[in-house]
């Protein structure tokens, strides 16, 4: 069987960019593609080559029970042989430390357990391709043409143990290729062309203004740390924690009675990781102990402690502690910005809500102050109402034009993510889209919230896309071509019945 191969599966977005670059070359290269596929499975094998240094039989992984096995000359070892020319590598002198022969290797390997995987699928489906057939395929086999027919003495060449191995291959291929066919026979409806396209006619682009959970006001946070004082109180104890409880207890009556030392036992008997230091836990913040001292009629009896004052036993998820109070408690710094960090830190982490709620209240005002003073003036007139640091100051960001693409399919034109952060999470946002799209032109959006951020959309401009329209219509069919064969591999790979060592494998190889 000829021993050409599909091309690795690129991410679809990769896909979709250089399509968009290049539309004929993508076009030429996807054919290609899906006829190496082709031949790959319907066309015979070719005759195999010497092991060279790759002599050993490897088990990289198995499909429901069969083996997807590296042995010399049969499908896997000609197509590492056959990727390895793609990268202008010798297989013989390949290095296990050079990222090309990773991805060799594990392109290779896809392409086996997939076949593997087929094969098993049409053996479970009772297809078994005709003896006549494979006669036909392997006479076909232009390894054994001369003067452009088939010759009996060029065939005859071959030992018994190859010829019957490479009639087995091919038969196995025509199963594969019959399986592969079925899946990427299936077209595309001129309305399902229709709808795809009328998705990528209406495109915009906008203006937006971004503002980070960051900048809500160091104020905002003195005020709840004000009314929430106990959150925030600083705390230094040491610790001694045991799995047992009347070992604990035991513990603390010798520390009381002078016996031992409360550093000493630490040390020999604490089982956190602060008995090293002797038990000292340093200076926490009080909500800090929420998920170490569960029970809250405990935990504020053990942060109610004086200086050099002993808390009993109480229940920790290591077992049992208790604890000695090595200063009185005192409240949080205001005047030190890292204190001021530990407020900010806690809202983030635990009053998100109230976080959001103000700064959307804020930016509500940059719709009704747009028509007045523009957007971007605006949107600054908010930012300065919040914190923003004085090395990054507040800006507007411009993108598009964009169709509406929820979930960033590559066949349609994708957001640019790359220059603004604040849009990683736009392609699944339904807040965004909806927004994007149903918010007048010239007009600001309802602020909303995105990942990590409260946002107002301005729409600029909407115009139609022909490009667009035109480039689904071209590229539809070969798209899906490619969706089927890269779900395929990914079908296969998510089965429980998949088995998959090809790390093990790789390192046993190249000594690793």
């Amino acid at each position: 069987m000829k021993d050409e191969k599909k091309k690795s599966a690129e991410e679809q977005s990769e896909f979709k960019r250089r399509f968009k670059q290049n539309p004929v070359l993508i076009i030429g290269a996807f054919v290609i593609a899906i006829l190496s596929v082709l031949s790959f499975v319907l066309f015979p094998a070719i005759v195999p080559q010497a092991a060279g240094a790759f002599s050993n039989e490897l088990v990289f992984g198995s499909y429901d029970g069969t083996t997807i096995q590296y042995v010399p000359g049969n499908n896997f070892a000609n197509t590492v042989r056959y990727y390895a020319s793609m990268y202008g590598k010798d297989i013989n002198t390949m290095s296990g430390s050079d990222y090309n022969t990773m991805q060799i290797w594990n392109s290779a390997y896809k392409d086996a357990a997939t076949r593997v995987a087929m094969l098993k699928e049409m053996q479970a489906a009772d297809y078994v391709a005709p003896d006549s057939l494979v006669d036909k395929e392997v006479a076909g086999n232009s390894q054994f043409h001369e003067n452009g027919r088939f010759s009996p003495a060029l065939y005859r060449s071959l030992d018994n143990a190859t010829r019957l191995a490479l009639w087995r291959d091919t038969r196995d291929s025509l199963a594969v290729g019959k399986y592969l066919e079925d899946l990427t026979s299936i077209k595309s409806s001129d309305a399902e062309k229709k709808f795809l396209g009328e998705m990528a006619r209406k495109v915009r682009s906008f203006q937006m203004a971004a503002f980070p959970l960051s900048s809500y006001p160091d104020s905002e946070a003195l005020k709840f740390a004000a009314v929430n004082p106990a959150l925030f109180m600083q705390v230094h104890l040491s610790q001694i924690t045991v799995a047992d409880k009347a070992a604990a207890d035991s513990l603390l009556n010798e520390i009381k009675a002078g016996t031992q030392t409360f550093e000493d036992a630490a040390k020999a008997s604490s089982s956190d990781r602060y008995a090293q230091q002797g038990g000292d836990m340093g200076t926490m913040t009080a909500y800090g102990f929420d998920t170490i001292i569960t029970d809250e009629t405990e935990r504020k009896a053990v942060l109610a402690l004086k200086d050099g004052e002993y808390s009993a036993v109480v229940t920790v998820p290591g077992g049992f502690a208790f604890y000695r109070c090595e200063e009185d408690a005192r409240p949080l710094d205001t005047s030190k910005p890292e204190q001021i960090a530990i407020a900010r830190a806690y809202m983030q982490g635990f009053e998100r809500g109230q976080m959001e709620d103000y700064i959307i209240t804020a930016a509500q005002k940059i719709a009704s102050d747009t028509p007045s003073l523009g957007f971007e003036e605006a949107s600054k007139a908010v930012a300065n109402t919040l914190f923003w640091p004085a090395d990054a100051p507040f800006s507007v960001q411009s993108f598009g034009p964009v169709p509406l693409n929820f979930g960033g399919d590559s066949l349609l034109k994708t957001l640019d993510t790359s220059s603004i952060s604040s849009l990683v999470s736009a392609s699944n946002n339904e807040n965004f889209w909806e927004n994007a799209f149903a918010t007048p032109v010239n007009s600001a959006s309802k602020p909303f919230v995105m990942g990590d951020y409260i946002v107002s959309l301005y729409p600029t401009e909407e115009t139609t896309d022909e490009e667009g329209v035109s480039s689904v219509d071209t590229q539809l069919s070969y798209w899906f071509s490619y969706s089927v064969q890269q779900s395929i591999s990914n079908f296969f790979f998510n089965s429980p019945k998949m088995k998959d060592n090809f790390w093990d494998a790789f390192s046993r190889l190249y000594g690793g």
